[in-house]
């Protein structure tokens, strides 16, 4: 939506949380509800985006976390960015990882 907000304030930080879940409620979850699927859609705020996913779908008791990855990592020779391969590998749940070229339909 090219909207900018500066992130300081709480109320600055509230504003973006509500703004990014109204998107992903909007581009992303819309598939979801049309099928009736059941889902939970979180802002998590930590400095690690691994151990902020970790921790929210602990908290939450997630049966699954559903992440995208860029791919733009060949780090050791694999394709999963450093978000995604710790993510894998500390989940407490099955972690799926969704690569670039499916993310850009989200009805596919």
């Amino acid at each position: 939506s090219g909207e900018n907000m500066t992130i300081g304030t709480s109320e600055h930080r509230h504003d973006l949380a509500a703004f990014l879940e109204k998107e992903l409620k909007s581009k992303w979850v819309a598939p979801l509800v049309e099928r009736g699927i059941p889902y939970r859609c979180l802002v998590v705020e930590q400095d690690s985006p691994a151990l902020g996913l970790v921790k929210a779908a602990d908290k939450e008791g997630a049966d699954l976390i559903v992440v995208g990855t860029r791919g733009s990592s060949r780090l050791g020779g694999r394709m999963l960015g450093s978000t995604s391969y710790s993510l894998a590998h500390h989940a407490h749940c099955p972690v799926t990882v969704v690569p670039p070229a499916a993310e850009s339909d989200p009805t596919a």
